[in-house]
């Protein structure tokens, strides 16, 4: 998940801290929109060392 946040700060240009802002945006969409693929999306993100802290993405 690191290769991720890597990517969108050199693609556009934004600090690891917004890049992981938007990712915990889109997984709290897909979560909220698609309940069945924010199951999956939370094992796969554990799986990466990502994890949830007060509403935000954290790599640990």
């Amino acid at each position: 998940m690191q290769s991720l946040i890597d990517q969108l700060t050199a693609k556009r240009g934004i600090s690891p801290e917004q890049a992981i802002d938007i990712l915990s945006t889109i997984k709290e969409f897909i979560a909220d929109n698609f309940p069945a693929f924010g199951n999956s999306l939370d094992g796969i993100l554990v799986h990466n060392k990502i994890t949830t802290q007060n509403d935000s993405l954290q790599t640990t």
